[in-house]
C-alpha cells in the first residue's frame, strides 16, 4: 500500500502523511477504555506506523545522496553513526519526560489512592506527547525537506556524473 502511494506522490509526501497519521493514531491511545478499543488502536498504529517506518529508508537515502554530491564522496556509515547518537540522546530525553510525568501524577504502583492520576500520566506518555512530537515533526519535515521533483532529478544526474 505505502510503496504504491510513494510511487504516485513521492517518498517525502508519503513520509509526511505516515508521520502525521501515526501521530493521530497515537492520540487515540488517550481514549482507550477497554480491550477492543486497544486492539483497534493497535491495528491503526501498526498500519500508520508502518508507512512512517517504510518511508524512512528512502528519505534517508535521498539525504545521503545529497551529502554525497556536496562532498563528492559517500559517507553513509558516518552519517548512520551520527543519526544513532541522536537516537540515543532521544532515549535519554524520553526517560526524563517519563520520570517528570510520573512525578507530576504521583505514580506509585503500590498506592491505589492515586490510580486516576497514574492512569492520566500513562495516557499522556502513550498518547498526547507522541502525538505532539509526530505532528510537529511532520510539519517541520513537510516545510523544510526540499528533495522533491526537479531538485531530486538534478541530484540523481549529479550522482551519475560523479560516478557515485
Amino acid at each position: 500500500i505505502w510503496a504504491r502511494l510513494a510511487k504516485k506522490i513521492g517518498h517525502s509526501k508519503t513520509y509526511t502523511i505516515g508521520l502525521a497519521s501515526y501521530g493521530v493514531s497515537l492520540l487515540f491511545s488517550v481514549f482507550i477504555v477497554d480491550a477492543f478499543q486497544y486492539y483497534l488502536v493497535s491495528i491503526l498504529n501498526g498500519v500508520s506506523g508502518s508507512s512512517f517506518l517504510i518511508m524512512l529508508s528512502p528519505v534517508f537515502a535521498d539525504c545521503y545522496d545529497e551529502i554525497a554530491v556536496k562532498i563528492k564522496k559517500h559517507q553513509q556509515t558516518t552519517l548512520i553513526g551520527i543519526r544513532n547518537v541522536f537516537v540515543r540522546i532521544s532515549v535519554v530525553i524520553q526517560s526524563f519526560i517519563i520520570a517528570i510525568i510520573y512525578a507530576l501524577t504521583y505514580y506509585d504502583p503500590g498506592d491505589e489512592s492515586h490510580q486516576f492520576e497514574a492512569l492520566l500520566g500513562l495516557r499522556i506518555i502513550q498518547g498526547l506527547i507522541p502525538f505532539i512530537v509526530c505532528i510537529v515533526g511532520a510539519l517541520i519535515f513537510y516545510k523544510w525537506f526540499d528533495l522533491k521533483g526537479t531538485k531530486k532529478q538534478e541530484l540523481t544526474l549529479k550522482l551519475r556524473e560523479l560516478g557515485l
